[in-house]
């Protein structure tokens, strides 16, 4: 639509930053050690075209309360046109910042004894994230459809929407984690055609927690929001602590900050052997096996803020021919309260996800092209899924909400770990330097 406003209109900026110190010291000729410091940024700051215009007051809409002038607030509002000849709405973002902070602290030591190549080292990362987000229902949301006048056009224009919808933001978040990594390994030249490499690495990382404690999860025993922290927090959207059943992370016997247990076993072996069969350099042998662990991302963190920190407000009319909703106070009249519709949660025994994986692969020099056929193989476990606790199995018996494990709610989800996947691969590749610096490379999956 004309100057940026519509549905889509999105002015997005992702710069980052890093910065590396490094330092290789070589003690003598079979010993060296190489340390890092590093320090990385990312920003995602995505808002829509026509941020921080001043359109609130120039409507007059009241009911969207905006003492400190907060452009958040004070933009477009969301007007949304369903029915037989639908519009497209007047803008789909409010304004959204998250930057990612990793400091880093690296330090590996290379040995050379003999037929042994020994490296062991560390790697130590202090993850930040600070998060900001603003939903499009701090400035209202408005919903025209055909009831009343019969086209949703002409309620707009006559002030007559069939819904709104206004909201509180969360409070900004800083959850926080650490992250620590050793290893050692030792490539073993066993004669000159046979090697073999060995290892170990150990991986640990701190739960995710938020700087102010502003966490939540779902109980599935007693149908509870549960807050990080030993006592209730001040700072909850009223409503939703008069709605709930709310029990502290003391009371329910999780960890107090971080509302989940850590996971300490994440050991992990590699092993590999590389030889050549016969007595030239034309054909070599490799085959090898790891297992690996993934850490978990910030967004777990940032899926357990909000909660009960935020809500929704919306207002219906009642009937295709009462008009209850009009501006400019279209939120004069009762409404639904939002914030108690659906819950959500992560599972206190969240272990990381773990992936075995292992490789055989023959390679050969043929007609001047390096041939190699491969096969992978992995096996993840531990992969994470959400269920809905809150849906009622197949029965003859006529639904009711009362029948639901938990009535008050909609859905009740919880994020678990548990699934698993398995994949097998062949791969085929050919290579072949051709003349004035021309390379051919043919592969097949």
């Amino acid at each position: 639509m004309k100057n940026g406003w519509g549905a889509g209109s999105v002015l997005s900026n992702i710069p980052g930053r890093s910065v590396v110190i490094s330092d290789t010291h070589t003690f003598s000729p079979t010993l060296v050690n190489e340390a890092k410091l590093g320090f990385n940024r990312t920003f995602s700051d995505q808002k829509d075209f026509n941020y921080g215009v001043d359109v609130l007051s120039q409507l007059g809409i009241q009911g969207i309360s905006n003492p400190n002038n907060d452009p958040a607030i004070g933009s477009m509002p969301q007007f949304t046109f369903n029915g037989a000849v639908p519009f497209a709405t007047s803008t789909s973002r409010n304004q959204a910042y998250t930057a990612q902070n990793t400091y880093q602290v690296i330090d590996n030591m290379s040995w050379f004894k003999g037929r042994h190549n020994i490296k062991f080292g560390g790697d130590i990362r202090r993850l930040q994230v600070n998060n900001q987000n603003k939903p499009l229902g701090l400035r209202g949301s408005y919903t025209f459809d055909d009831r009343l006048s019969g086209l949703s056009y002409a309620n707009f224009l006559l002030g007559l929407p069939s819904s709104a919808t206004r909201a509180l933001a969360r409070p900004n978040a800083y959850p926080r984690s650490t992250y620590s990594g050793f290893y050692i390994q030792d490539d073993f030249k066993l004669n000159p055609r046979v090697t073999l490499n060995f290892g170990l690495r150990y991986e640990y990382q701190t739960t995710w927690t938020e700087k102010f404690n502003r966490m939540f999860t779902f109980e599935p025993s007693t149908g509870s929001m549960v807050t990080a922290g030993s006592t209730i927090p001040t700072d909850l959207v009223p409503q939703v602590a008069a709605t709930l059943p709310i029990r502290t992370a003391t009371a329910a016997g999780l960890p107090e900050k971080s509302l989940m247990y850590s996971d300490k076993n994440n050991f992990s072996p590699r092993i590999g052997l590389a030889f050549r069969p016969f007595n030239d350099a034309t054909t070599v042998v490799r085959a090898g096996y790891g297992l690996y662990s993934q850490f978990w991302p910030g967004s777990l963190a940032l899926n357990a803020t909000g909660g009960p920190w935020q809500s929704t407000e919306t207002f219906n009319i009642p009937s295709a021919t009462v008009p209850l909703i009009q501006f400019p106070a279209p939120f004069a009249t009762s409404s639904t309260f939002g914030g108690v519709q659906t819950i959500s949660g992560l599972s206190a025994r969240f272990p990381n996800e773990r992936t075995h994986q292992w490789t055989l692969s023959v390679g050969r020099q043929i007609l001047g092209m390096a041939v190699d056929i491969g096969y992978v193989g992995t096996r993840s476990l531990n992969i994470p899924y959400s269920e809905d606790l809150n849906l009622l199995r197949p029965s003859t018996t006529p639904f009711s909400v009362d029948r639901r494990p938990y009535p008050r709610f909609n859905s009740a989800s919880l994020v678990q770990t548990g699934g698993s996947a398995t994949y097998n691969g062949l791969t085929i590749q050919a290579d072949r330097r051709m003349s004035k610096g021309l390379w051919f490379n043919a592969n097949y999956t």
